[in-house]
């Protein structure tokens, strides 16, 4: 605090003060006192907000490996072939393109 700004508090705070003055100083005090108990003026966290920290584990990790990742991914999906053409799509569209004519499995190429 600069030194001006500290004399100039520290004379406010030593004069002596009217009684009017201090009543006003004590109800304004304690309005403010019951509006932070009530919980206006305060920021309130909500139910399951860690307010923007992460949780932390008992350290094992809890994302897939790259391995996992590519071998659920595999799980999820379909091998068709339509027109020549082999692909993969996911197991819910599947049954589109095979209403659409693809074939269940990889294309063989003769």
């Amino acid at each position: 605090m600069e030194t001006t700004r500290f004399n100039v508090t520290s004379r406010m705070l030593a004069e002596p003060r009217s009684r009017r003055q201090a009543l006003s100083g004590l109800i304004g005090a304690s309005v403010l006192a019951a509006g932070n108990s009530v919980g206006f003026g305060t920021a309130q966290a909500k139910p399951g907000n860690n307010n923007g920290r992460r949780k932390r584990g008992n350290g094992k990790s809890q994302h897939k490996s790259n391995k996992e990742k590519s071998k659920s991914n595999r799980d999820r999906k379909v091998t068709l072939c339509h027109n020549g053409d082999t692909f993969r799509v996911a197991r819910s569209a599947a049954s589109a393109h095979r209403r659409l004519g693809a074939k269940k499995g990889g294309c063989v190429i003769m």
